[in-house]
């Protein structure tokens, strides 16, 4: 007889997604995920505006009925991330301390544990006035943008949400 095909696994892998707080402070969330049962283990990092934070180790993680539930953990309490599978695509809802609740669409790239790539940091030279097309966020608005107003917003966002993430 035929063995019977195992189902394909709808979590493991890397996922990403790019998201935009209010137009001024960009974020890259890259999840390393393994499923094992309903269990769902790995990694979370988040990167504000092309900086790095740690990665961060999933707590509480579950994935039943194609919804994935888990915590990691913010500056002192647990982060919540719930979101729904359909394939490659991941949609959910990411709470962010001072930054609110944050809509998250993830697709996955790879379908291997243990495949994050660190996300690419944008770098300027001195004496460079032109905007690099990947520029973003504070980099862009210190270097770049005219509007001030928005630069003492975008960096106490930035520094609230960076302060919120470091561990203490």
């Amino acid at each position: 007889p035929a063995e019977a095909k195992a189902p394909e696994d709808p979590l493991t892998g890397t996922w990403v997604a790019d998201v935009d707080i209010r137009g001024q402070v960009q974020l890259k969330i890259t999840l390393d995920l393994k499923l094992e049962g309903t269990k769902v283990t790995g990694t979370i990092q988040i990167s504000v505006s092309g900086r790095d934070s740690p990665p961060r180790e999933i707590q509480n993680g579950s994935f039943e009925g194609g919804k994935l539930k888990l915590e990691m953990l913010g500056r002192n309490d647990p982060t919540p991330f719930e979101a729904t599978v359909q394939g490659d695509t991941m949609t959910g809802k990411l709470a962010l301390g001072p930054m609110g609740e944050q809509e998250v669409v993830a697709k996955r790239t790879s379908k291997t544990a243990g495949q994050a790539q660190a996300p690419r940091r944008v770098e300027s030279k001195p004496g460079d006035d032109t905007i690099p097309p990947e520029a973003t966020g504070i980099g862009r608005v210190l270097g770049w943008d005219e509007d001030r107003p928005r630069i003492a917003i975008e960096l106490l966002d930035a520094w609230l949400l960076e302060a919120w993430l470091s561990t203490p």
